[in-house]
C-alpha cells in the first residue's frame, strides 16, 4: 500500500505560536539515548517537539500535505486527503489542539478534497475520532514503563477524570458516516479490502479499513458485525504456514493478553484496578506523597502492590502453544511480486491489529461463534510468536523498506493486544531508543528504505512515540512492564 508501501511528501507554512507549549530543550544527540527515566522523557518530548515543528512546516498554504510517490512510484494513487488526515492525526496525538490553524486547515482541506481510496478513508476516520476525543490534559510523552492512570493538575492537585463524549460538528459526522458506508460497500466478498473497486485484496489496506471502522464506532457510527466476521475469517484463513526456516525454532510461549483472555475479562481487571487505585488515593488524601499510612506504607508502595496484583492477573493462566506464523501482502498462492509474497513484520503487525479489532468488536455477539473465536486467538498468538522470533526495530523484518510503517504497526499490535514484550523484546523501549537515534537534524524521520518519504515516516515515528493507538483496554504501562513508580 502507499502509506505502508510506497510514496514520499513535502511543503511550507510556519508553525503557529500555540505549538510553543511543546517546546523543550533540544534533544540529546542520537547516540546518547539516556537510561534515566526523566532524561528519557525530556529527550522524547524534545524529539516530538522538533518532529511536530518540521511536519507543520511542510503543510501547503491550502491546508494539505503532498508526497513524492517514492519509492514505488504509485502515481495512480495520489491520496492527498489520506496524507493530510495522517498528518492531522499525528499532530493531534502529539498534543496539538484541533483549534490550531494547522489542524483546522487540514480538516478544511479534507472536506474540500473528499476521498477515493481505502487508506484515505481509514486515515480520515482516525483523524476525525482523534479530533472528537482530543484531551488537552492528556500526558502525551512518558517514558517506557512510567505512564499510569493518576493524572495531576500543575499545582499537584488530583484531577477528577470525566468520561469525555465525542464532539463532532454535523459536517464531520456526515463525513464519518460517508466513510463508513464507503468501507462497508468496498469490502470484498472474501473479507478484505484493496485501494478501491475490484476483486483483489491485501492485508495492508484491510488494516486501515478496520482501524477506520473501529474509530467510527467510538464516534457512535455503527458498523455491521458481519463486516468484522468476514474480515476475521479471511485473516485467519490466509495466515502463512510455518516457514521452513522457522520449523526448528525454539520459542518459549509468552503472554499475549488480547489472545489469552477475553477483552471482557481484561476490562474487568481494568475496572478493579481503577477501583483499588481510588482506594489508595482516598487513603492518602490528607498525607503527603512520601508520608506513610498507619501500616507504614507510602503511597507509591501501595500503588505498586495494587498494580503488581493486576499484572499477575493479566498474565496469569496457562501458556498455550504458539507457532511462528506471519502474514504477507497478498494471500498465499495468489501471485504478485516477490515482496508481496514474502512474510514481513509490517504485514504481520497489520493482521494482528486487524484481528484484535475484530475480536474486540465481536466478543459477546452471536455472530462470533463456532470455531472462529478459538482460531482467532491462536492466529494472534502465532503472529506474535513470528514477531518475537524475527524482532527488529532497525528494519522491517523480511522487507528492505517500510521500517517506520512497521514500527507504527508494532505499536498498534502491542497496544491493542496489551503485549508488553514480544518474547524477550520490550518493543516500546527498544523502538523509542532507536527513534531517538534515528531522528534527522531537521526534526524529521526517514525510515530504512523509506515508506513514502519523510512526511509519512515522521507521522509514523510521532504516532509511535506518543502511543497514538486508542487501546481497547487501558492498563498502565507500569502494570505491563512491572516497573515500580
Amino acid at each position: 500500500g502507499v502509506f505502508g508501501g510506497g510514496s514520499g511528501w513535502a511543503g511550507p507554512p510556519a508553525i503557529s505560536c500555540a505549538l510553543l507549549v511543546l517546546l523543550l530543550p533540544a534533544p540529546l544527540r542520537a547516540q546518547d539515548a539516556p537510561d534515566d527515566a526523566q532524561q528519557l522523557a525530556s529527550a522524547m518530548q524534545a524529539a516530538v517537539t522538533r518532529g511536530v515543528r518540521w511536519l507543520s512546516n511542510q503543510q501547503k498554504p491550502e491546508g494539505h500535505w503532498v508526497y513524492d510517490n517514492r519509492p514505488l512510484q504509485l502515481s495512480s494513487y495520489p491520496m492527498q486527503s489520506g496524507v493530510t488526515a495522517l498528518c492531522a492525526l499525528a499532530l493531534i496525538k502529539c498534543g496539538v489542539s484541533p483549534e490550531e490553524e494547522t489542524v483546522r486547515k487540514a480538516f478544511e482541506a479534507i472536506h474540500r478534497e473528499g476521498f477515493k481510496f481505502t487508506y484515505e478513508v481509514g486515515c480520515i476516520l482516525l483523524a476525525l475520532e482523534a479530533k472528537a476525543h482530543y484531551d488537552p490534559q492528556r500526558k502525551v510523552i512518558q517514558p517506557p514503563g512510567q505512564e499510569g492512570f493518576v493524572t495531576r493538575e500543575r499545582g499537584g492537585k488530583k484531577k477528577k477524570k470525566k468520561k469525555k463524549k465525542a464532539r463532532l460538528d454535523p459536517r464531520d459526522l456526515a463525513l464519518a458516516k460517508a466513510c463508513v458506508e464507503w468501507l462497508v460497500d468496498h469490502q470484498r466478498d472474501t473479507g478484505l479490502w484493496r485501494y478501491s473497486a475490484g476483486s483483489d485484496e491485501d492485508v495492508s489496506n484491510a488494516q486501515y479499513a478496520l482501524l477506520g471502522l473501529d474509530a467510527a464506532e467510538r464516534l457512535g457510527v455503527s458498523v455491521p458485525k458481519s463486516v468484522y466476521v468476514k474480515a476475521a475469517r479471511r485473516l485467519v484463513e490466509i495466515q502463512h504456514p510455518v516457514l521452513d526456516a522457522d520449523k526448528d525454532a525454539k520459542l518459549d510461549p509468552f503472554p499475549v493478553p488480547g489472545a489469552d483472555r477475553s477483552f471482557r475479562a481484561l476490562k474487568k481487571i481494568e475496572a478493579q484496578l481503577l477501583k483499588e487505585l481510588k482506594k489508595v488515593d482516598r487513603r492518602f488524601r490528607k498525607l503527603g506523597e512520601d508520608e506513610r499510612d498507619r501500616d507504614g506504607y507510602t503511597r507509591a508502595e501501595r500503588v505498586a502492590t495494587v498494580e503488581r496484583k493486576a499484572a499477575e492477573r493479566i498474565r496469569s493462566g496457562e501458556r498455550r502453544p504458539m507457532v511462528p506464523r506471519g502474514w504477507q501482502y497478498f494471500a498465499p498462492g495468489s501471485g504478485g511480486s516477490a515482496w508481496q509474497r514474502t512474510v514481513t513484520g509490517s504485514l504481520t503487525c497489520s493482521a494482528l491489529a486487524s484481528l484484535f479489532i475484530c475480536k474486540a468488536r465481536l466478543e459477546g455477539n452471536s455472530a462470533y461463534r463456532g470455531d472462529l473465536p478459538e482460531r482467532v486467538d491462536q492466529a494472534l498468538r502465532d503472529g506474535a510468536a513470528w514477531l518475537a522470533l524475527h524482532f527488529e526495530v532497525k528494519r522491517n523484518p523480511g522487507a528492505p523498506m517500510h521500517q517506520l510503517y512497521y514500527l507504527y504497526g508494532l505499536e498498534r499490535a502491542g497496544v491493542l493486544g496489551l503485549v508488553h514484550r514480544f518474547g524477550k523484546h520490550a518493543w516500546y523501549d527498544e523502538g523509542t531508543r532507536h527513534l531517538l537515534r534515528q531522528q534527522r537534524s531537521n526534526g524529521s524521520w526517514l525510515g530504512t528504505g523509506s515508506t513514502s518519504g519523510p512526511v509519512p515516516d515522521t507521522c509514523f515515528a510521532l504516532l509511535f512515540l506518543s502511543r497514538g493507538t486508542t487501546p481497547v483496554v487501558r492498563i498502565p504501562g507500569r502494570v505491563m512492564t512491572g516497573t515500580g513508580r
